[in-house]
């Protein structure tokens, strides 16, 4: 005589071995095995399998269930997002969502944070990790207008570069900012480096001598060499000929 195997998956021993008695089959217990899906304590595997047709009386080998396989989850933190995912796999875990955020504390692409951070997990659980995206940005600086010492003070103290070049000015005084590379109040990466232009003060040079010349000629000279002029005409004169200039030459 043969009968059909019922099921007695996720049972507890007690109830599974009632069932299989009433189906016409002896019970064994074979060894506990792990799982995800059935509650410690519970049937998790039955051989013959349900639905299997097997002679009465035959006995039905039950494995009850350990509960899942855990396994200590590995610190990651500090750690490149392939070094992290060797460690994972060794521990039978998975790499789950990666994201990046800016840290000050963590180097650039190095795990600053993972989820979960410790304990025990289930194998082939996935655990989270954030990657760091470097120093959070800074404000840039207002420098223009200052002394070059003082600008390049409040640079540094911001975890920027200076870089320095000089420029002729007739507006700025000599030794002060005359402009920054990059607009006061935009967020920078530190050490990033930023430009700054450094006043030489007006260009100074012989004056030439203009006298006997024409309006027209020592206007376009003056002008130029880059200087400013302001012209009068002598009463009764017809103003066609230069015949004194101030500052002298």
């Amino acid at each position: 005589l043969s009968a059909v195997v019922p099921r007695v998956t996720g049972m507890s021993a007690e109830d599974a071995t009632t069932t299989l008695h009433d189906a016409g089959f002896e019970v064994k217990m074979g060894d506990g095995v792990y799982s995800n899906s059935v509650e410690r304590g519970m049937v998790a595997d039955e051989q013959p399998g349900q639905g299997e047709r097997a002679a009465k009386w035959m006995s039905v080998t039950l494995q009850l269930s350990l509960g899942p396989h855990t396994v200590t989850v590995p610190s990651l933190l500090g750690k490149t997002q392939a070094e992290a995912e060797a460690l994972l796999i060794d521990a039978g875990l998975e790499i789950g969502t990666v994201s990046a955020l800016p840290s000050a504390d963590f180097k650039k692409d190095h795990v600053m944070a993972q989820d979960p951070d410790k304990g025990k997990v289930a194998v082939g659980s996935k655990v989270a990790i954030t990657i760091s995206s470097g120093p959070p940005p800074v404000a840039m600086p207002p420098v223009e207008g200052l002394a070059e010492e003082d600008a390049i003070a409040q640079l540094e103290n911001s975890k920027l570069v200076p870089v320095t070049s000089e420029r002729y000015s007739l507006d700025v005084p000599r030794g002060m900012v005359i402009s920054q590379s990059v607009k006061a109040g935009e967020p920078v990466p530190p050490g990033s480096r930023v430009s700054i232009v450094i006043s030489l003060g007006p260009r100074s040079f012989p004056m030439p001598d203009v006298k006997g010349m024409s309006e027209t000629a020592a206007i376009a000279k003056l002008r130029g060499m880059g200087l400013r002029i302001s012209v009068s005409t002598a009463p009764g004169s017809t103003g066609s000929q230069v015949f004194g200039q101030q500052p002298s030459a």
